[in-house]
């Protein structure tokens, strides 16, 4: 028995210096006392450097970002290729229409070669008056007229006063005058006149439709039917009045 139990015990004594050899090497540091109560500095970091960028464009090897660029860039349009913007076209200019008496319309006959004289009728007498904005209201009214469909000729026109409604211009004797429509044939003869271009359309003549070789003509200031041609008789311009 003695010698089992001096055999357990060496077993033990056995046991115990390999176990605590075994617990010295696998213990912690700090539990076993070998290691500083503060850990170690660690070792000092590599520099690092940080190229600039005026070393990396210089750089032999381009730093690329993004897709490759086209192997089939885009082409530039030839500097000799033809704009398909049409060409500006201005309008032509056009004449302006001539002259003409439209019935219904009131107008002002003036002179063409004298735009501040119109034609007038004064005590009943046709005439020709200098005449404008600043006239007294009752001459620019005797120097207004209402054009009408030709009393004796529906192809021309008669001349009505706008301030003696009735009354038309009329050539009696060869004069011209303002008298009140009698209704009878040769007054409407009479009332009557065609409107003649002249001047390239800038002016018209006035032209008796029962004397057609005579028109309308200034005489002292006065209206007259003589015999003459268009270019020779009294050239107008009607001028539309309110």
């Amino acid at each position: 028995m003695a010698a089992v139990a001096l055999a357990t015990l060496g077993v033990a004594a056995a046991t115990t210096v390999i176990l605590g050899d075994d617990a010295a090497r696998t213990a912690p540091a700090f539990v076993a006392g070998t290691l500083p109560a503060v850990p170690p500095v660690p070792p000092p970091a590599e520099p690092v450097i940080i190229a600039s960028a005026v070393a990396i464009r210089s750089s032999s090897s381009p730093i690329t970002t993004g897709s490759a660029p086209s192997s089939n860039p885009v082409a530039k349009p030839s500097s000799h290729r033809q704009s398909t913007k049409p060409a500006t076209r201005w309008p032509s200019p056009s004449k302006a229409p001539a002259v003409t008496l439209s019935a219904g319309s009131t107008v002002a006959l003036t002179l063409a070669d004298n735009p501040g004289q119109r034609v007038r009728h004064r005590s009943f007498i046709g005439r020709v008056d200098t005449i404008g904005a600043s006239s007294k209201a009752l001459d620019r009214a005797d120097s207004s007229f209402t054009v009408r469909v030709g009393l004796g000729n529906s192809g021309c026109s008669s001349l009505e006063s706008v301030n003696y409604p009735g009354y038309f211009l009329r050539h009696q004797n060869y004069q011209i005058k303002l008298q009140r429509n009698d209704g009878s044939d040769l007054y409407r003869r009479d009332a009557t006149f065609c409107a003649v271009t002249i001047r390239s359309g800038d002016a018209l003549a006035l032209q008796s439709i029962n004397y057609p070789k005579r028109f309308v003509v200034e005489s002292d200031s006065r209206l007259a039917l003589r015999e003459t041609s268009a270019d020779g008789a009294l050239a107008l311009v009607p001028v539309a009045v309110s």
